[in-house]
């Protein structure tokens, strides 16, 4: 290899790299990679537009999976977030900047529905950065691999969920609230209550927020929910040849 070819691949790299960290500058949150389905994203004006694969999304925006709709996103810093049919994901704030750790932010809001999500940079070395709050916890993690899903009254998302029998209503049915299952690291369940850690293979539920976060003695299902997904956190291993084997039901 010549002096100049070097040089020029050097330039190259330089130029790939500051289009990267411009992008994120501009405040940026991700990509779209993969999708199944409908997906949109509405703006904080109420403004709504249909995103495809490579889809680019930004802060203040509320992505929203229809049903049979599934959706893979990537984020600036390399966390990597698999959304599940009906869900409602708020990215409110996203702060990252390469060099510039101490600036780090990031503060999500699952609505409604389901997510799992490898943490990227952020979680790596700015943890007490990063939140995901949902109507009845927040959450915190210190890097890591986890599951969460959000059930709302009258919503059909929790009704093939594995529980004790304690746990289910009258009715045999799952109540509403947020799972939890952690594959990975360690997160932080808080509310009015008090908060909780989970663990690798730790499971968790927190009923209301004003109810302590508690830890169930199995899996409530949340592997099986997102197993079909697992493939897109190796970034080199594609979907299934079925890509309806990969739906997130």
């Amino acid at each position: 290899m010549t002096a100049a070819s070097s040089a020029a691949k050097a330039a190259l790299a330089l130029v790939l790299w500051a289009s990267v960290h411009l992008a994120w500058a501009a405040g940026e949150a991700g990509t779209v990679e993969r999708l199944l389905g409908t997906v949109s994203a509405q703006t904080a004006d109420g403004k709504l537009r249909i995103i495809s694969q490579g889809s680019k999304f930004w802060p203040g925006e509320i992505i929203l999976t229809e049903a049979d709709s599934a959706a893979n996103l990537r984020f600036a810093d390399g966390a990597k977030l698999a959304l599940r049919a009906n869900s409602r994901l708020v990215v409110e704030r996203y702060d990252y900047s390469f060099l510039k750790p101490e600036d780090d932010n990031i503060a999500m809001r699952l609505l409604k529905g389901g997510m799992r999500s490898v943490t990227g940079a952020v979680g790596k070395r700015s943890p007490t950065s990063y939140k995901n709050q949902t109507l009845v916890a927040t959450v915190g993690i210190r890097g890591t691999d986890y599951a969460l899903l959000m059930c709302v009254e009258g919503d059909g998302a929790c009704t093939q969920l594995k529980l004790p029998a304690t746990l289910k209503t009258s009715d045999g049915q799952s109540p509403p609230g947020l799972y939890l299952s952690v594959f990975e690291g360690v997160i932080s369940a808080t509310n009015n209550a008090g908060s909780k850690d989970y663990a690798t293979g730790n499971h968790g539920y927190v009923r209301d927020i004003n109810t302590l976060p508690i830890e169930l003695d199995e899996s409530p299902g949340l592997t099986t929910e997102f197993l079909g997904f697992h493939g897109i956190f190796d970034l080199n291993n594609p979907w299934d040849a079925n890509p309806q084997a990969c739906l997130v039901k």
